[in-house]
This record gives structure tokens, C-alpha cells and sequence, in this order.
């Protein structure tokens, strides 16, 4: 399937396109420009415009250029539900090639990365319901641009509670997802993100920025939205057991093992070490609360966590 993909890809690099069309965000301080090829342009650029609202560009150059290929409607490629688009891979198979560059495979996409850091890329049209794609993309294009401006990607859930981030970090199937939307459905409060936020470190303030991934459960013009940046008030690990309530403080020490297990790093794409020095700088910013909690999903956690916080300080 790889070939199949790569070669529709070379195919469709080739199509001449004298009317590209571009669209430029930023995400994490790394500004990303498409350009896109092909009859699928306006479709993409009025999803493009929606999608990354709250992520507009803020240079006058990219650091990335991501060049992506469209292909006609009647096209079986055209559809996200199509084979062809999900196969069933974990994260990236990534192989360098004998022209030095780097063949990119993902579940719903396919791309090549020139020495020159440009990608090239197709999959089926991007759209609303079709925002793997886009997500898996941008985060794979992102990689190294964001370490290398400080930004740590970590798998957790940050809700916004008066103008300030609670970060909750942890394994798949903790409950980040549910705690957040709980949050907002019980208590009012924003939500930042519901399983990948990034954290960076702003005038000795540690901020938390939204990741452009979509939230599970609603789309980007819904109510509990909140992209920030916000400064970071408690970075908690979200254990899944027992299924109660339970809040212990914690020193950053005792949590770094689990709170490196949660950043998000493919290792194509992310020196471990430029990793483990953002996370140990990170670690040393004295004015976030770290601790380990646990909640039952019936339960309004939220006033008792306040003051136990609260007791905290």
C-alpha cells in the first residue's frame, strides 16, 4: 500500500499547477505555510480558514512549508472513509530513501521530507470530517521546530480556571478527556485540550499554549474553547485507579519517570535529549503545584480539589 501511496504522490508532484493557493498559521511560536496544488484548493483553504482561526500567522516567513496535493472529487482517494486511507499503523513509519529523502507514512497520509526540511504530502481532501489528516500531518511537520523553540508537546487535558491552566497528564483511558469536558459541563470552566496541550516557559512563567488537535466532542466554535495561552497554576498526573477521589502534592522529581512517558515525542522527529532538557527546565519553574489526583466520573471533584489546593499554598 505504501508504493501505492508514494506513487500517487510522485504522480501527482508532477501535475503542473500554475494556480496554487497558500494558507499560513501558527502553532507553538512555529509558523507553517500549505501550499496547496490541484482542483480540491478552495475546499481546503475555506476549511484551513475555520480550522486554524485561533492560530493565525505571526511572521513574514515560515518555518515550515508543507506543499500538499489534491486530487479530483471522483477520485476513490478523495474519501477519508477509503481503504486506502487506513491502514492500521502505529504513529509514523518513517525510511529515507537513496535521494536522501524522507518517506513518510501515516495511517491517513503520505509524505516526503527534501533535505531541505519542505514537505510534500497527499491524502484525502481535508475537512472537517477529516481532521486526523490534518492533525497527524501538522504534528509530524512540527516535530523538531518545536523543541527547538522551547515548546514541550504532552499528552494531558488543561482546563482554564480563573485565567489560569490545571494540567492533567496521563496514560490513555485515565479519564483527561472526560475530566475536561466534565468540567466545563458542570462547573462552566474553559477547556484548553483534551489530550495534547504544550508548555513552554515565558519570562520565568510557565505558560500552556493550545495545540491545533481537535478536541473530542466538539468543534472549534464551541462554547468551552479556550485556545489561551494561559500561565500554568498545577501540573497534576491523572492516575486511573482507584476510582474515587483522591489528591496527594507531589514534588516534580517524584513525577518526572511518568511525566516524561506523556510528552509527546516520535523519535524520527524529536531528539530524546533536547526533550529531556525542555522537561528538566520545565521541572524547575517554582510556581506551578504538581501532585497526583484521581477522580470518580459521577462526582463534581472540582470544590473539593479547590481547597485542597488552596490548603496547599
Amino acid at each position: 500500500m505504501k508504493n501505492l501511496k508514494l506513487k500517487l504522490l510522485r504522480k501527482l508532484k508532477t501535475e503542473p499547477d500554475a494556480e496554487t493557493k497558500d494558507f499560513s498559521f501558527t502553532s507553538g511560536g512555529v509558523q507553517v505555510k500549505f501550499i496547496i496544488h490541484g482542483p480540491q484548493k478552495k475546499e481546503i483553504i475555506d476549511f484551513f480558514t475555520y480550522y486554524f482561526e485561533a492560530f493565525p500567522a505571526r511572521k513574514t516567513f515560515p518555518d515550515v512549508i508543507v506543499h500538499y496535493y489534491t486530487h479530483e472529487k471522483s477520485s476513490e482517494y478523495y474519501r477519508a472513509d477509503h481503504p486506502f486511507w487506513n491502514e492500521i499503523l502505529e504513529e509514523f513509519v518513517v525510511e529515507k530513501n537513496k535521494n536522501s529523502e524522507i518517506e513518510i507514512q501515516q495511517r491517513d497520509f503520505i509524505g516526503i521530507q527534501t533535505p531541505d526540511l519542505v514537505y510534500h504530502a497527499t491524502g484525502p481532501t481535508l475537512s472537517q470530517g477529516c481532521c486526523d489528516s490534518t492533525d497527524n500531518l501538522v504534528q509530524y511537520v512540527l516535530g523538531k521546530h518545536l523543541v527547538s523553540n522551547g515548546i514541550l508537546p504532552l499528552h494531558a487535558a488543561a482546563v482554564v480556571v480563573d485565567q489560569e491552566a490545571w494540567i492533567f497528564f496521563g496514560e490513555s483511558g485515565a479519564g483527561k478527556s472526560t475530566l475536561a469536558m466534565s468540567s466545563f459541563e458542570n462547573n462552566g470552566y474553559k477547556i484548553m485540550a483534551g489530550d495534547q496541550i504544550f508548555l513552554t516557559e515565558t519570562d520565568g512563567q510557565l505558560m500552556a499554549l493550545a495545540n491545533t488537535t481537535t478536541i473530542f466532542g466538539f468543534h472549534r466554535d464551541h462554547p468551552a474553547w479556550s485556545p489561551g495561552p494561559w500561565p500554568v497554576r498545577c501540573i497534576f498526573h491523572l492516575k486511573a485507579t482507584p476510582r474515587e477521589y483522591t489528591f496527594v502534592r507531589r514534588e516534580f522529581r517524584d513525577l518526572l519517570p511518568l511525566f516524561l512517558r506523556e510528552t509527546v515525542s516520535w523519535k524520527e522527529v524529536i531528539d530524546s535529549a533536547d526533550l529531556l532538557d525542555i522537561v528538566l527546565k520545565l521541572g524547575e519553574n517554582e510556581s506551578v503545584l504538581w501532585g497526583e489526583f484521581t477522580y470518580q466520573k459521577s462526582e463534581n471533584f472540582w470544590p473539593r480539589l479547590l481547597k485542597d489546593v488552596q490548603d496547599e499554598n
